[in-house]
């Protein structure tokens, strides 16, 4: 494959997250049944929800204290102009009589003397002025290039909230399914089939989308992008499921070299514990950040020669990406962290290579292990 006037804000504590219900989900993420495994990722991604939701508010804190610094300075700003303003046009009144024309108007060399101490004076207050509105000017664009970065992060939690309570919807509902059908002596076994067909609908509407996403940004892939001469596995971990023709159901079908499969994984998964860290594979430029319909966390990163990489089931709340659209990024940069976002079995991360519309096996540009 070939970055002071009025303190600042106190930013606000950062809400906690219990690391115990976490593991609580994850040692029993094995459970036998489908209704068992729907229940352990609802409670995991009610933990997740309900932390973006704490960290939301606390950026609402955050941006309105923002808010109100940079009105105090605004406001000193704008009484420190009238000001000067005044000195200036004192300063302008006072040199137009000349400390040799005051000497020889009054005979006196001390009303002279006083005269030149006082432009001395004008002067100083000048110039103290001039570096005062310096500083607040400066102070001020600091404060807006946080309050930037904060309305970024709240548009972000805002759609991550949103992408989270959808896919908690689903998997509430489709847990009833299952739970009913047990209590009122259903075939619990065809209800699963049911449930499974939904969730192999959902994958596959997601996978259509990111198709559509990394076809779109390969076809504006510029020649501004670094040289990917250098490429490093994106994170450590176990490959539990290759590149290629699968037999697992959930998977979409695919056509690959001419070939038509019904069941095609398009990437390899690599199995890791929640929160490991996931780096950047190629040097490139982040094309996306954000969920895909089934709530999958993704960043896209374009790559020259129209080549992108997908980074799929991200965290995203105690650990969300820390690139964002835009970004140009090196081999080896933090990227986000392993979660368990959009349709999964266990936290792993679903890596992706494309060029355009052509899939590319991995391990054919990874180095060897």
């Amino acid at each position: 494959m070939t970055g002071s006037p009025t303190a600042s804000p106190t930013a606000s504590p950062a809400p906690t997250l219990s690391p115990a219900e976490i593991e609580a989900a994850q040692s029993r993420i094995a459970a036998a049944s489908l209704l068992e495994r729907l229940e352990i990722v609802v409670m995991q991604a009610q933990v997740e929800r309900r932390y973006v939701d704490e960290r939301l508010a606390a950026v609402v804190v955050e941006r309105a204290a923002l808010e109100t610094t940079l009105g105090t300075l605004r406001a000193r700003e704008s009484e420190r102009r009238t000001l000067l303003a005044r000195v200036l046009q004192l300063a302008y009144r006072q040199s137009r009589t000349s400390t040799l024309q005051v000497l020889l108007e009054t005979g006196s060399l001390v009303d002279a003397v006083k005269h030149n101490e006082s432009l001395a004076a004008i002067t100083s207050h000048e110039q103290t002025l001039l570096i005062e509105l310096r500083t607040l000017a400066a102070e001020q664009t600091r404060l807006r290039d946080s309050l930037v970065a904060t309305e970024a992060e709240l548009r972000a939690l805002t759609e991550t909230l949103g992408a989270k309570d959808t896919r908690i919807a689903k998997l509430i509902g489709r847990a009833t399914r299952l739970a009913e059908a047990a209590k009122a002596g259903r075939d619990v076994s065809r209800v699963e089939v049911e449930v499974l067909k939904d969730l192999a609908l959902e994958i596959a509407r997601a996978h259509e989308e990111s198709l559509g996403l990394m076809a779109e940004i390969a076809q504006r892939t510029g020649v501004a992008l670094p040289r990917a001469d250098r490429v490093l596995w994106p994170t450590r971990g176990v490959v539990t499921q290759e590149f290629g023709p699968s037999s697992l159901a959930l998977e979409p079908g695919a056509t690959y070299q001419g070939v038509a499969y019904a069941h095609f994984h398009d990437g390899i998964d690599i199995a890791a514990p929640l929160g490991t860290p996931v780096l950047v594979a190629a040097a490139g430029r982040v094309a996306f950040v954000g969920h895909l319909s089934d709530g999958a966390m993704i960043v896209i990163v374009a790559h020259e020669g129209g080549i992108v990489t997908l980074y799929g089931h991200l965290d995203d709340a105690a650990l969300r990406p820390s690139v964002r659209v835009g970004d140009l990024v090196e081999p080896g940069d933090h990227l986000g962290a392993i979660g368990m976002t959009g349709v999964t079995t266990g936290p792993h991360l679903h890596f992706v290579v494309r060029r355009g519309t052509e899939a590319i096996d991995p391990r054919s540009v990874l180095p060897p292990r």
